[in-house]
């Protein structure tokens, strides 16, 4: 057997809130690790996205971190990096059980040949959760956290390094005002990720322009209006899709989605009474409501920008020799402009980066 689906934590309920270090024992190279996460629902009272429960997901050895996204963050990433979308199921349901997910992705696909995590090269690897289940639903009454590492058995690889995907800055900024950040020069680029996130409002609302920019000024690999880069970057990005199911009061329900920016929303064909509400299907949310009687609907949502982020790729995703070598480069500055809603919002920003052995 090539590979195997090795199980680094049982299904557990960890609790409220805290933080989990679980140590990596498998010796054989990883191509990805998955963490489930499923909270089971108190109330049809929504608070967020059930992705908001993991508030950090990091990978490190010793005091250095090699992974650390939000579980927010973690999922955009996916979306991005696949091929095809991925169907996010959330449940929102009285005992409804969203199932959520976010894979820590070492290669450029699963089972890639060339990068993948060795824990052999490392001291002590571990894994780290932070969460609060109550992020979402304030009245969860329990929920699962089970982990799986994507390992190569039989098969025999040299990976040449991983890829490492980090937080590196976030802010709240100001409407009309620049925020200057340095970029690390340590690692080459596959992907700068930005995230904008205000709930009834486009990404734009919080960056409004990027502009990065090479020793001082010397080169600029890109600089625009969010709306006007979107025209590109989100077709490489592609779309995201979600099957929701909840509890549909006779007045405007408040849903939370993947999407923040939605191109439709359909709603079962079983359950006619249902309508949209008023509202902007946007900002990471939607609204809906019964005609007559409070009843169960399912909706399936395709968008983009998912949990209020774009990525911006470097080269062609699948060559390494194509992505964006800061090596050489003096000085590196990430400038962004902030929307009439950055005060309302935290910017974050993220790099997805090549890191050899």
């Amino acid at each position: 057997m090539n590979y195997r689906h090795a199980t680094i934590l049982a299904n557990e309920d960890l609790g409220v809130s805290g933080t989990k270090i679980i140590d990596i024992d498998i010796q054989d190279p990883i191509s990805r690790i998955t963490l489930v996460h499923q909270p089971v629902g108190g109330s049809t009272t929504i608070l967020g996205h059930p992705a908001l429960n993991i508030t950090k997901l990091e990978l490190i050895d010793g005091s250095e971190v090699l992974y650390s996204l939000s579980g927010k963050m973690g999922q955009a990433l996916n979306v991005f990096n696949r091929k095809h979308p991925i169907v996010m199921e959330t449940d929102y349901r009285v005992g409804g059980t969203p199932l959520v997910y976010i894979d820590i992705e070492f290669g450029r696909f699963l089972w890639d040949p060339l990068l993948a995590f060795d824990p052999k090269k490392f001291t002590n690897p571990q894994l780290k959760i932070t969460w609060n289940e109550a992020a979402y639903d304030a009245s969860v009454s329990s929920h699962g956290f089970i982990v799986f590492g994507h390992v190569f058995d039989e098969k025999r690889i040299s990976p040449i390094g991983f890829l490492s995907a980090k937080e590196i800055k976030s802010y709240v900024g100001a409407a009309a005002g620049y925020e200057y950040t340095d970029l690390p020069t340590d690692y080459p680029f596959r992907k700068l990720i930005l995230q904008g996130e205000l709930a009834g409002s486009g990404v734009r609302a919080v960056i409004q322009d990027i502009r990065i920019s090479e020793d001082n000024d010397k080169r600029i690999p890109i600089d625009g209006d969010i709306h006007e880069l979107r025209a590109f970057l989100d077709e490489m990005a592609g779309d995201c899709v979600e099957n929701i199911r909840a509890t549909v009061a006779t007045t405007s329900t408040t849903l939370y989605c993947l999407a923040h920016n939605l191109a439709s929303v359909v709603q079962s064909v079983d359950t006619p009474d249902v309508v949209p509400s008023s509202g902007a299907c946007s900002g990471g949310r939607f609204w809906a409501e019964m005609q007559t009687a409070a009843g169960n609907v399912q909706f399936t949502l395709r968008g983009q920008n998912p949990h209020g982020c774009i990525a911006i790729p470097f080269g062609y995703q699948k060559d390494l020799e194509d992505w964006y070598d800061v090596a050489k480069i003096g000085s590196l500055k990430l400038r962004l402009l902030g929307g009439p809603g950055a005060a309302s919002s935290t910017t974050r920003i993220a790099l997805e980066q090549l890191r050899r052995y």
